[in-house]
C-alpha cells in the first residue's frame, strides 16, 4: 500500500505540471474571444465607413477596434452591442436611419455616431 501510494505521489509531480502547461497553451475561450472581436470589427468598421461615420481606411478603423476590444470588457461589451444593432439594420436600413437606430449602442465605438 506505501508503494503505490508513492508511486501514485510520483506520478502527480510529473504530470501536475505537464497538464498546467497544456491547460494554459490550449485555452479555448480566448481564441473565441479574439475571433469574436475580429468578426464585430470588421461588422462595425464596414458600416461606419459606409455611412461615412469615420473617415479612415479600414484597417485605421479594424485594428485598434481590436485592440480595444481585447484590452477592455467594456469595450467589448460596447462592440458586442453596437455590432448586434448594425448586423439586425444596416441591410434592411438607409444609412441615415440605421445611423439613428444604433446610435444609442454604437455611441462609445464611434463617437460621431450621432452627428
Amino acid at each position: 500500500m506505501k508503494g503505490s501510494r508513492w508511486r501514485l505521489v510520483r506520478a502527480a509531480w510529473f504530470l501536475l505540471p505537464l497538464a498546467t502547461s497544456l491547460a494554459w497553451a490550449c485555452r479555448p475561450g480566448e481564441e473565441f474571444e479574439e475571433i469574436a472581436h475580429h468578426l464585430n470589427c470588421d461588422l462595425v468598421c464596414d458600416w461606419a465607413i459606409d455611412c461615412g461615420i469615420v473617415q479612415t481606411s479600414f484597417d485605421a478603423c479594424d485594428d485598434p477596434c481590436e485592440d480595444n476590444a481585447d484590452d477592455s470588457e467594456f469595450y467589448e461589451s460596447d462592440l458586442e452591442r453596437c455590432a448586434g444593432c448594425v448586423d439586425d439594420t444596416h441591410d434592411e436600413l438607409s444609412c441615415s436611419d440605421s445611423r439613428r437606430v444604433c446610435a444609442d449602442e454604437c455611441e462609445d465605438i464611434f463617437p460621431t455616431v450621432n452627428i
